[in-house]
């Protein structure tokens, strides 16, 4: 059985890479509610701390029922007010809100804003489920529009026909029966840039004009805008070179300050984005930016997935959207005069850097069409290599990949470089790093911005099956990244590490063997001839029968029957050739892997196999430097001898011994002197 840590879906991989350049992202929608209606909503909420998702799973929960209490308190933080609370939080307006009461403080400011008055005055009910005509009377009293309400009639029809004259209810299909979080939301976000009314006669007859002013820009202080990013840290779209700090962007020839995080990864998007001035450092802030799809749209194409590029002015891209099960492939149009983004930095477009001559990028190709022509306007190549974490200097800032990669430095001292180093979206410190980090890393052309992510993900089993393009590990299919050469057999077992694409980076299978080593001393087949039964000697030293299961595998080759195997493992007299071997049996218990050990007494190397790596004649063990002959053994070096087992100790002299890849085996063990049966 696989043990998957944190495996990520194709999805959020996906998101991962487009927002590699990220250095920290100060607040995250609700995964809940990405790819539907209240995606956006619920970002700008949370951007302006209205409403965000729950404390314990972060989920937005757009569909369910909202209380009360909970939509005093969205009621109150819409207007700004969110730090009267605390002070209100003791004071006694209604019966039923008891002292400790969490929205105790939140309704009291709405009681005093005359935003509720609930039932007769005393009872507010802070547990039950608002109904819409109720929220419709909190948003709209929020606004100003109580006297127009009251014209058109009162609770309830005044307050629904006014909230649906001014915009409340936009987006909200049904204004009947309790409110759901979603319609909170809907109501919330539209109400902060409708335009307010305000008293402006205070005669006997009182008069309200609806006037210029909204919630967002007059109460809040913030700015709706909407335009293109065109600078970072790390470049600018023109080409030239940005002199810009990296919590900084440039948005229609501003620059502002980033507080998100997220518009860092956003060159070249046209983006709807909320800013305020920061009156203490004169900063302009961004508090959240978002893709603008009314203007754009955007397109990304797994790296392995582009067939060709053809074209010189308007370049064809032809791509696999699946190349797993689609028939044929797409193809999209690319600008004559398309700006290309490589690992971050601008650089001149060149197709092979989409596509090289000989095989694919790793990585992800994201396209953006920004009037919505058809024709691509901006792409953005994000190529990445693997490195993994072997160790780490904490001096030079050395990291040393395990596979003997230079060393990538990422010196924080070092001004020819700009880097970051994030885990899941979130910056992460050079001294967290540790053995088996899989580390993706895009460099520029100059090698002079890199952008590293660190994945932690790993799946721990077996592998189940081989194909073309696919690793099954107990079932679960991965792909192995372009940093792993070494061959991934039938049968392996180990922890397998993912990087940041869900490919396997790395393998870590040095306990690949371990008790699983038996000395196979008989086989035979069973009475009706379509099974057999194999003896075993186990390295705890226990005899087995075990059963052989209907198809087993065989150094690698499966599908095999028990007979066949038999016929490789007897001898020409019908009778077995006794050797040392590793199993694995299946939940029944049945023999189901069988691996004997590969010749490999010419002096090669292969730690992939279980391998007979000499023959010994004739070797001494020397307790005082633990060795048999020329070769390192320990406590827990196994020993076989006439059908025994076990470890070897201090004071043994052994003959005629195979060694074997990790473990030993011996014909016959004599204590300095004095020869010794094992029975």
């Amino acid at each position: 059985m696989s043990k998957v840590k944190k495996a990520v879906s194709f999805a959020v991989v996906m998101m991962m890479l487009i927002s590699m350049f990220v250095p920290v992202s100060a607040f995250k929608v609700a995964e809940d509610v990405k790819g539907t209606e209240f995606e956006s909503t619920a970002a700008i909420l949370g951007a302006l701390s209205i409403m965000v998702g729950d404390a314990q799973t972060g989920n937005f929960r757009p569909e369910d029922e909202i209380l009360r209490s909970e939509v005093a308190t969205v009621a109150v933080r819409t207007l700004g007010l969110d730090n009267l609370a605390a002070s209100f939080a003791n004071k006694k307006v209604f019966n039923d809100v008891v002292e400790g009461h969490w929205g105790n403080g939140y309704i009291n400011v709405a009681a005093s804003q005359k935003l509720v008055v609930g039932d007769d005055g005393i009872h507010f009910r802070p547990d039950d489920p608002i109904t819409v005509e109720e929220a419709a009377v909190i948003f709209t009293k929020l606004l100003g529009y109580e006297n127009k309400a009251q014209t058109n009639g009162g609770f309830p029809t005044g307050y629904m026909i006014t909230a649906n004259s001014i915009g409340l209810f936009d987006g909200i299909k049904n204004t009947e029966g309790n409110a759901s979080r979603g319609m909170i939301a809907h109501m919330a976000e539209n109400a902060l840039e409708i335009k307010m009314m305000e008293q402006t006669g205070f005669g006997s007859i009182p008069t309200f004009e609806v006037v210029d002013k909204t919630i967002l820009n007059d109460v809040l202080n913030v700015t709706k805008e909407y335009g293109q990013i065109t600078a970072n840290m790390f470049t600018r779209l023109n080409g030239a070179s940005s002199s810009l700090k990296n919590d900084q962007v440039e948005i229609n020839e501003t620059i502002y300050t980033d507080l998100t995080g997220t518009a860092t990864s956003l060159l070249g998007y046209d983006v709807m984005y909320l800013h305020r001035n920061n009156k203490s450092t004169g900063n302009k802030e961004i508090l959240l930016a978002l893709p603008d799809k009314s203007s754009m749209s955007e397109l990304t194409i797994e790296g392995e997935n582009v067939v060709a590029i053809t074209g010189d002015t308007i370049r064809k891209v032809e791509y696999w959207e699946n190349k797993d099960t689609d028939k044929k492939t797409q193809n999209v149009s690319i600008s004559e005069k398309a700006v290309m983004i490589y690992n971050g930095v601008t650089t001149a477009f060149d197709s092979t850097l989409m596509k090289p001559a000989t095989g694919t990028i790793s990585g992800i190709i994201h396209l953006i069409d920004s009037d919505k022509d058809d024709i691509y306007d901006v792409v953005n190549v994000a190529s990445y290599e693997n490195y993994v974490v072997e160790e780490i200097s904490t001096v030079s800032y050395k990291i040393f990949d395990k596979y003997e990669k230079n060393p990538l430095t990422l010196d924080p001292e070092d001004k020819t470089i700009k880097f970051t180093l994030t885990k899941d979206g979130a910056n992460y410190k050079f001294e967290d790093l540790k053995e088996w980090d899989v580390l993706s890393v895009a460099k520029s052309l100059d090698g002079r911005a890199l952008h590293v992510m660190v994945s932690q993900h790993s799946v721990e089993g077996t592998v189940t099956e081989l194909s073309k393009n696919y690793v099954y590990i107990d079932g679960e299919k991965f792909k192995v990244a372009d940093n792993y050469t070494k061959t991934i057999q039938l049968d392996d077992q180990g922890v397998f590490y993912l990087d940041h694409y869900n490919r396997i980076a790395a393998v870590d299978n040095k306990t690949r063997f371990a008790d699983q080593y038996a000395y196979l001393y008989d086989a035979y087949a069973t009475t009706s001839g379509r099974s057999a039964t194999f003896s075993l000697l186990t390295a705890s030293g226990e005899k087995v029968e075990l059963t052989a299961a209907e198809k087993m595998t065989l150094n690698n080759q499966s599908g095999m029957k028990p007979s066949e195997i038999l016929t490789q493992i007897l001898d020409g007299e019908g009778k077995v050739k006794a050797q040392m071997v590793t199993y694995e049996t299946n939940e029944a218990g049945q023999l189901r892997v069988l691996s004997t050990a590969q010749d490999l007494t010419d002096g090669s190397i292969n730690d992939k196999v279980f391998g007979q790596n000499a023959v010994l004649t004739e070797a001494e063990y020397r307790a005082n430097v633990n060795k048999l002959g020329k070769y390192n053994v320990s406590e827990s070096t196994i020993a076989c001898c006439n059908q025994s087992a076990f470890i070897i100790t201090n004071g043994h002299i052994i003959h005629s011994v195979v060694k074997y890849q990790r473990r030993f085996i011996g014909s016959s063990f004599q204590r300095k002197g004095k020869r010794i049966s094992k029975s």
